[in-house]
């Protein structure tokens, strides 16, 4: 009899990872690919699969991944002259001179004259215009740049420095650049005092004066990656129930049936937001009776919340395949007032793992549940209860 017991949920084992197996297959450890466009020094525009730029910090050069050669294709700033995310974001290559004082507390120098140095980079567009802003970010400040029509691209010129008595003072000529390059005498609230050197600020200031001078202009808005999703669920079960109560083993064999839940999904923010935490309030039941034992009959319907852990595979395409494990405790809720040879069902822990495929608002999974036993709280009575399940899903934000 344990036997048996034993080469079912091998089978089920078995299954289970050879459909994960086939869903890791070709999977890449990158960081992440958006569809976006590289432009080379030519002016021809390319449409590629972009690798993600890491972090806040201004890449200086880009990467992504090449379809005829299957390989990932690393560019410097001097071959390329813009790439982006249509909607997104957008880098443009510039030469400018730049400020190289340091910003940081302990290193701020004793002067507020800027250190210029000529260099070419990729700035982040954040205002594209009859008036433009760019964005520089080096890993420990930020800084920014301007151009006014087809004017040669300057930087906004803002120092901390240490003065005479000590103290942080600030060197703001960027108020004096604005008055007198982005300026519009048609509009009261282009006010450069007291602006705010950082990046909405300023980017606000921008948007305003190419309002006032009634011209085409584009924001490119930083919107933070969502980080919280729901998702209404519906699931094919194919259960296996044996009881065993004093001397007796009643098998009821597979049995299929449908769930219903609601997933709740948290992103993590480590390795890139790979992983995300699960909460997923699942009704399930399971009905059977065996007809040569009327009193074998069995209803078990539930309401289990497993909790769990995902991670994303990244893929060279629009799919997300991922696998993922769920703890589901004993505390469920009990409906129809589940029972067993006239005695109540009492369900223990058990937990489950499996793997699936997101694509844009739909999904689908494979689930494997490991044993589990429904009465728990009977000496005379023991229990493995089995499930494998096909799950479609469908977000709701």
């Amino acid at each position: 009899m344990k036997s048996s017991i034993r080469i079912s949920l091998g089978v089920r084992i078995c299954v289970c990872v050879a459909l994960l197996l086939s869903l890791a297959s070709n999977l890449t450890a990158q960081r992440g690919f958006e569809f976006g466009y590289v432009v080379n020094n030519a002016g021809d525009s390319t449409q590629v699969l972009i690798i993600k730029p890491k972090g806040d910090k201004t890449p200086q050069e880009v990467q992504f991944y090449h379809a005829r050669t299957g390989t990932i294709v690393t560019l410097p700033v001097t071959e390329v002259q813009s790439f982006g995310v249509p909607n997104k974001y957008r880098f443009e290559r510039h030469r400018v001179d730049i400020d190289q004082s340091s910003q940081q507390r302990r290193n701020l120098s004793d002067h507020p004259f800027p250190e210029w140095q000529r260099d070419v980079l990729f700035l982040k567009v954040i205002v594209e215009g009859p008036g433009s802003l760019y964005q520089l970010n080096d890993g420990v400040s930020e800084q920014y740049f301007y151009t006014r029509e087809d004017s040669p691209v300057e930087q906004l010129e803002f120092k901390n420095y240490i003065d005479r008595q000590n103290h942080v003072a600030s060197y703001r000529r960027f108020e004096q650049q604005l008055l007198e390059d982005v300026a519009c005498s048609g509009s009261h609230l282009l006010n450069v005092n007291k602006l705010r050197f950082s990046r909405y600020p300023l980017e606000n200031y921008f948007r305003r004066f190419n309002e006032c001078v009634d011209r085409p202009f584009r924001v490119y808005y930083d919107k933070p990656d969502q980080v919280f999703f729901a998702k209404l669920t519906a699931g094919l079960v194919i259960a296996d129930m044996r009881m065993f109560y004093e001397a007796d083993e009643f098998h009821y064999g597979l049995t299929a049936s449908l769930s219903l839940g609601l997933e709740l999904e948290g992103k993590l923010p480590m390795a890139e937001k790979a992983f995300s935490i699960l909460a997923e309030p699942r009704f399930q039941s399971f009905s059977a009776e065996l007809r040569e034992d009327e009193t074998s009959a069995i209803n078990y319907n539930f309401l289990e919340v497993p909790v769990g852990l995902r991670y994303y595979f990244e893929t060279k395409r629009r799919i997300r395949p991922f696998i993922d494990a769920h703890y589901i405790p004993r505390i469920s809720l009990d409906f129809a007032k589940s029972s067993f040879a006239g005695q109540s069902l009492t369900p223990g822990d058990s937990f489950s793992y499996g793997g699936g495929v997101n694509w844009g608002w739909f999904s689908t999974a494979v689930r494997c549940y490991t044993s589990r036993d429904v009465v728990t709280e009977y000496s005379n009575m023991a229990s493995t209860f089995q499930r494998v399940e096909v799950i479609v899903g469908v977000s709701i934000f």
